[in-house]
């Protein structure tokens, strides 16, 4: 092989070598960053986790208060419909005492009239007549 010839390829491979090495820098300024990149992701999503499971605690503590307050408002509710059926009975009842009252106190205030009447009609002895 001629001397040219041998330099030549010793040239093609140190530019080679040299294309390989500039690779290999940038590959692994690439791959620092890329791994800086996913540990700042995973810092992230570690965050994000954890406030998720913060936000999903807060709505057990809240959906456990809603869940009280709904019970106590179920328990208000039927207290209410037993009150208002307890009026509604006490009604019924005030309502026929009044209908009896009433029917009594006319039948009385209907006597009353006619026993009036026989005390505020002149009486007359017996053998005298109205001239």
């Amino acid at each position: 092989m001629s001397s040219a010839l041998q330099v030549t390829l010793i040239m093609v491979l140190l530019a080679l070598a040299a294309g390989c090495l500039s690779v290999a820098f940038y590959l692994g300024r690439a791959a620092r960053s890329l791994d800086l990149f996913l540990q700042g992701a995973q810092k992230d999503l570690s965050r994000i986790s954890d406030d998720a499971h913060a936000s999903r605690l807060r709505m057990d503590q809240l959906a456990d208060s809603l869940q009280v307050s709904l019970d106590e408002f179920a328990g208000l509710a039927q207290t209410a419909g037993k009150v208002g059926r307890m009026v509604n009975d006490f009604q019924t009842q005030f309502q026929c005492g009044m209908q009896s009252v009433s029917r009594n106190l006319g039948s009385l205030l209907g006597l009353l009239g006619p026993v009036l009447a026989v005390f505020r009609s002149p009486r007359q002895p017996h053998g005298e007549e109205k001239e």
